[in-house]
C-alpha cells in the first residue's frame, strides 16, 4: 500500500509540474530560460529558450538584418581533429531576432573586440543570430580568453569556442 501511494505521490507531483510549467507566466518562463542557457554544455535548442531575452526561435530574417550574412549552424562546431589552419572565436551571444545580437554586437565593439555577426541556419530550418568575439589563430588562445572576454562583456560563465565560418566569397 505504501509503494502506491509513493507512486501516486510521484505521479501528482509531475503533473503539478507540468501544469506549473505551461501555465507559469512569459516573464517567469524567460527568466528559467535565461538561467538555463547559462548552464555550460546545454545548448539553447536543448532547452528549447532562444537565447537570452527572446522565445521561440525567429522566422526568416527580418530587413533591418538582411545585411547579416548566413551560414550554416554546423560550420560552427568545432571538429575532431582540428583543422590545421582556421580561424577561432568565442560564442558571446546566439539570439532569436536581430535586434538583440546587433546590441551585445554593438557593445563588444564599444569595448573595442573584434565582432562577427552572422545568422546561422541549423538542419531544421532554426534561424540563429550569433555574435562572436575575437579572432583567434589556434583553440588554446580562444580558450585562455573565454573569462576576460566574458568579464568585459558583463556575461555570465566562459564562452564557448565556435570555428569562424570561412568568409564569403566575392562575385
Amino acid at each position: 500500500m505504501k509503494k502506491l501511494l509513493f507512486v501516486v505521490l510521484v505521479l501528482l507531483f509531475g503533473a503539478l509540474m507540468f501544469a506549473a510549467g505551461t501555465l507559469a507566466p512569459t516573464s517567469i518562463k524567460a527568466g528559467v530560460e535565461r538561467a538555463a542557457n547559462r548552464i555550460p554544455g546545454v545548448a539553447p535548442s536543448a532547452t528549447k529558450a532562444a537565447a537570452p531575452l527572446s522565445g521561440q526561435a525567429a522566422a526568416p530574417a527580418a530587413k533591418a538584418a538582411s545585411d547579416i550574412p548566413e551560414v550554416d549552424a554546423q560550420a560552427l562546431n568545432l571538429p575532431a581533429p582540428l583543422p590545421d589552419k582556421a580561424d577561432y572565436a568565442l560564442l558571446a551571444g546566439q539570439f532569436s531576432t536581430a535586434d538583440p545580437a546587433q546590441a551585445l554586437a554593438a557593445a563588444a565593439r564599444d569595448a573595442r573586440l573584434a565582432v562577427a555577426l552572422f545568422e546561422s541556419v541549423e538542419t531544421d530550418g532554426t534561424r540563429w543570430f550569433v555574435v562572436a568575439v575575437g579572432k583567434y589563430g589556434d583553440v588554446d588562445a580562444a580558450r585562455t580568453a573565454r573569462q576576460p572576454i566574458a568579464r568585459t562583456l558583463n556575461l555570465d560563465g566562459a564562452l564557448p569556442v565556435i570555428m569562424l565560418p570561412a568568409p564569403a566569397k566575392k562575385a
